[in-house]
């Protein structure tokens, strides 16, 4: 291969070249491994052109080759050219437009209220603490000022236990208004990405509504951390208008809200229209400025007993759902259950030694029932009279 030389006269290479002068004239070099004469474009298709290739033998002074070196070079000319422009240029910060920044977080406030079936001393048992069931939801939204922006309102299908005939006459709800709703877990994930990842605080009328979500999500969403991350957003509005008022004594939603000179709006009872209701509180505490940002969470000193065991007797990787109770038929889910004897008699209340006139002035003057001291009263009644009642429009009232 040494000794080769790229032959000139066409009569010599043209048996190798179909025959063709023409075709000579474009043969730009030989492959010593094909055995032929190629054209610019062969070269490519028989892949003669690598870097690995030593069996190529090119016709000196082609034009083909002149071109291919000149490109090479104004390829590599170009290229420093680029490199010297980026190392010339000082690297400065990127600065965000206010138009691009992500918005900022609003603050929110959130009352909740849950309606929740009962189960039987045999369901408890099985379900290791569970008292009850979920079966209605009921929250409302408002703005940094306190006004109503949007509501949520959803039955929850119980799958341990079923509602009650007592349970029923309270609330409304029966067990056909729920046989086809979203599980417990469903729910939660609708209410948490209704509340969004704003700034948010939730009031519950009572603890009661805070423990049971902790314990249903430990029973029926364990893994979910997200729901409870949104439980340590919870506030006891209860407790917090109890101390406002220097009394010891639980005061009940109907009693608070005479104390704020409001109706009750809505089917009393069901979880929206207590939602509601709490909403019409918090506003008129709100706006009596009174301090609720200083109300501490529930988180900081409530845990349930069913929390603890849980914690420590069950994997962090295992997950109760409500999928296998879904599933099991009605009759094997009845075979959990018994009906408590009718024939249990209540316990006759015994009148106590208070005396009559006390007990009259308790049932008309709610400061006297709950303890509350008259001047404490005077002065809260004045400005919650003085208030306005949230603006809603009546449609928007469940």
């Amino acid at each position: 291969m040494t000794d080769f030389t790229f032959p000139t006269d066409p009569l010599k290479i043209c048996p190798c070249l179909y025959n063709t002068e023409t075709y000579f004239s474009r043969c730009v070099g030989f492959c010593d491994f094909h055995k032929v004469y190629l054209t610019a474009k062969q070269l490519k298709t028989k892949n003669c052109l690598g870097k690995q290739c030593n069996a190529l033998i090119r016709q000196p002074g082609h034009p083909f080759w002149l071109e291919r070196s000149l490109h090479k070079l104004d390829s590599k000319l170009k290229k420093e050219e680029i490199e010297a422009k980026i190392n010339s240029v000082e690297t400065k910060p990127v600065k965000i437009s206010k138009s691009e920044e992500p918005p900022a977080k609003q603050k929110r406030y959130i009352c909740l209220d849950l309606e929740m079936s009962e189960l039987t001393s045999k369901e408890r048992k099985n379900l290791k603490g569970l008292k009850g069931e979920v079966i209605q939801i009921g929250a409302v939204m408002l703005d940094e000022n306190f006004n109503c922006i949007s509501q949520f309102n959803t039955f929850v299908k119980p799958v341990y236990g079923s509602i009650s005939e007592e349970i029923t006459k309270i609330t409304g709800i029966t067990n056909d208004a729920v046989a086809h709703a979203d599980t417990f877990s469903t729910a939660m994930y609708k209410l948490y990405s209704w509340a969004g990842k704003d700034d948010i605080t939730t009031f519950c009328w009572s603890e009661s509504d805070y423990k049971q979500l902790w314990d249903e999500i430990y029973i029926k969403a364990r893994n979910h951390d997200e729901y409870r991350n949104f439980l340590k957003t919870f506030v006891d509005l209860q407790a917090g208008l109890s101390h406002i008022l220097k009394t010891k004594k639980s005061l009940s939603l109907d009693a608070a809200m005479k104390l704020c000179h409001l109706k009750f709006k809505g089917q009393r009872h069901t979880a929206f229209a207590d939602a509601f209701n709490t909403a019409r509180i918090l506003n008129k505490m709100q706006s009596g400025n009174l301090s609720i940002d200083e109300l501490p969470k529930l988180s900081t000193y409530i845990e349930t007993n069913i929390a603890k065991r849980f914690d420590a007797s069950i994997p962090k990787d295992k997950d109760y759902t409500t999928s296998l109770a879904s599933f099991i038929s009605p009759e094997i889910l009845q075979q959990l259950r018994y009906k408590e004897s009718s024939t249990a008699k209540k316990a006759e209340v015994q009148p106590d030694s208070q005396n009559k006139i006390i007990r009259l002035l308790s049932k008309k003057v709610d400061f006297i029932k709950y303890s509350i001291k008259f001047p404490t009263w005077v002065t809260f009644s004045v400005k919650m009279l003085l208030v306005k009642d949230m603006v809603v429009e009546e449609a928007k009232i469940v």
